[in-house]
């Protein structure tokens, strides 16, 4: 089987599923309406899901936008509703590193991969889920704050979390990694554990 290649195409409906073995595009905008987006870089081989198009959707629910089971993920601008979840790999099926070369505007941002993940561009995210990362894991956000709403990990490298506008708040989660840095106007916990490991 090949690889999805959308090219610089748009594709809309009230709701999107995309499935190969990999995802490309070089521009254009998959638009799922009220629906929901579904990105899956495998049919049975995985492959790399490269979108330097743009994912959008007014969907405010748990399942906005998932981008799972690939060798890599390079994701282009990704927008949810205002309350919507962007989630990025699914029980770690995402094997590679995970990149960005637009920007994440979404109510919640989480994922489980196998790999690293790089999300330091100029994202709008109101809330940062449960996120399980290995290698690294930095996650940038620019505007209003950012409230973390589960356990953040990463077993082998440093984590990374940032925001502006706005406090970084971790509520009584747990924050580890080889590492931690936490940046924001302000930052608040009431209660649970930030766990550097060996790092600082």
């Amino acid at each position: 089987m090949c690889s999805s290649d959308l090219a610089s195409n748009n594709v809309s409906g009230v709701g999107v599923s995309l499935t190969g073995q990999g995802v490309t595009s070089t521009g254009g905008t998959v638009n799922a309406g009220t629906g929901t987006i579904t990105v899956v870089g495998s049919d049975g081989t995985k492959g790399a899901i490269n979108l330097a198009g743009a994912l959008t959707t007014t969907n405010a629910t748990a399942t906005a936008v998932t981008v799972q089971n690939a060798t890599t993920v390079a994701l282009g601008n990704v927008t949810t509703g205002g309350a919507g979840t962007t989630t990025i790999g699914v029980s770690g099926d995402v094997t590679g590193a995970v990149t960005q070369t637009g920007v994440i505007n979404t109510g919640t941002l989480t994922g489980n991969t196998g790999s690293t993940v790089t999300l330091g561009g100029n994202n709008t995210i109101a809330n940062l889920g449960a996120f399980t990362s290995v290698g690294g894991l930095t996650i940038k956000d620019t505007a209003g704050g950012l409230n973390v709403t589960g356990t953040v990990s990463d077993s082998t490298g440093a984590v990374s979390l940032t925001t502006a506008g706005g406090a970084l708040a971790l509520a009584s989660n747990n924050v580890s990694g080889v590492g931690v840095s936490l940046t924001g106007q302000g930052v608040t916990s009431t209660g649970g554990t930030v766990n550097a490991g060996t790092g600082t």
